[in-house]
């Protein structure tokens, strides 16, 4: 019998461990151009990853796709850049900047982009970078390479986790099993 508990209670799950969570994108531009995809984020360590984001132009056709997080921009947790390579290496480079209204969390949610604005660059926008031929990793920006963000949300929906069972299912088991075997012992009397 202690045996039987036992093997029931060490195969029972007792806890869930906190996970990224992925975030729906749907950024639309003044061009008429949209971005649409998604990306995993931990807000606990402030890391992206799985990221699969479409820059499509107003009929539909993808212009550029972004999969990597710019190495060096405040990336986290209300404000993303992302490239299409992990170091760009061309002269022209195109970059997506989206800035939240609030810092992602674990627990998801929906999140509404930020407008983007000409001098100083701010909130969300899609942009050419030139970089310089000087210092390569500077980046020249300019407003008649840039196309700004009108609106758009970034949604989470958290994992399902496993839920813990309570402390009272261990006592619920025993207590069908002792009423099994009362019942057991009351046939085999009758018998």
């Amino acid at each position: 019998m202690k045996q039987i508990l036992a093997a029931l209670i060490a195969f029972m799950p007792v806890s869930a461990f906190a996970a990224p969570i992925t975030y729906l994108v749907d950024v639309d531009y003044s061009n008429g151009d949209e971005l649409v995809g998604f990306f995993d984020f931990d807000a606990s360590t402030s890391t992206l990853s799985n990221i699969s984001l479409l820059l499509n132009n107003s009929s539909g056709a993808t212009k550029n796709a972004f999969t990597f997080a710019l190495a060096g921009a405040p990336t986290g947790p209300s404000e993303f850049f992302f490239v299409d390579s992990p170091a760009p290496t061309s002269f022209v480079s195109e970059f997506a900047a989206i800035t939240l209204d609030a810092p992602l969390t674990d627990l998801g949610g929906t999140f509404n982009v930020l407008p983007g604005a000409f001098d100083p660059f701010v909130g969300s926008f899609v942009a050419t970078c030139i970089v310089s031929l000087v210092n390569p990793g500077d980046c020249n920006l300019s407003q008649n390479l840039t196309v700004f963000a009108t609106g758009g949300t970034v949604t989470g929906f958290p994992a399902i986790a496993q839920v813990p069972l309570p402390a009272t299912a261990p006592l619920f088991l025993t207590g069908l099993v002792g009423l099994g075997f009362l019942m057991r012992k009351k046939r085999r009397k009758l018998s």
